[in-house]
């Protein structure tokens, strides 16, 4: 499958043209024995500030357990990541699938592109669904009834429950096997040859 470009500076990156989770992991500079959370930052600019802010405050006060990598999303800001303890924020990540294959969970808002991206790396999820916001309350409880996803509600988000979020994900039972299940469905699929032949049976273009 080759790279597709979507909306956006960022090409998407099929997991299997990257290596393997451990090589990026040391590639990266990260801990292989430690968990690693990724937490890409998407939507609206004064909402996704909001949603930084609180995350943030919930990030430093993780355990040193963990290592988080978190990206804000603001396109052509600095590569330079700001540190704080086991916490890494970026406010620009070009290789966020590099990311994305070396981590163990995803926390992120439901939309459609951070949903589909996590779940073609076999990436568990914690979705905080913008309040209000029915396609992204519909993705979360989705995932949710899949068994490859938590749901923390905005308004209940604290340390105590994300971090009971996440230990769940990561220590649920056969949630890694259901997730790599769908993964595999996923990747023998071929966006841009199905969207073709939709578009030719349609005789979309014809005279």
């Amino acid at each position: 499958q080759k790279r597709v470009k979507l909306i956006g500076p960022i090409l998407p990156v099929h997991p299997n043209e990257l290596p393997s989770k451990m090589e990026l992991r040391e590639k990266l500079g990260l801990s292989r024995e430690k968990p690693l959370i990724f937490a890409p930052v998407s939507g609206p600019v004064k909402e996704r500030a909001y949603f930084t802010g609180v995350l943030r405050r919930i990030f430093k006060e993780f355990s040193e357990d963990y290592q988080i990598v978190m990206s804000l999303g603001y396109p052509n800001a600095s590569t330079r990541p700001v540190k704080n303890g086991n916490l890494k924020i970026y406010k620009w990540l070009p290789n966020r699938f590099e990311y994305l294959k070396a981590c163990d969970l995803v926390i992120a808002r439901a939309g459609h592109g951070t949903l589909t991206q996590s779940i073609c790396y076999g990436k568990p999820l914690v979705l905080v669904p913008t309040p209000s916001h029915t396609e992204q309350l519909n993705n979360a409880k989705r995932a949710v009834e899949l068994g490859i996803a938590e749901m923390v509600e905005q308004d209940n988000l604290s340390k105590q429950t994300l971090l009971a979020a996440v230990l769940k994900v990561l220590e649920a039972d056969g949630l890694k096997e259901r997730i790599r299940g769908i993964q595999g469905d996923v990747l023998k699929l071929n966006g841009l040859e199905t969207a073709s032949q939709i578009i030719e049976e349609a005789g979309v273009g014809d005279k």
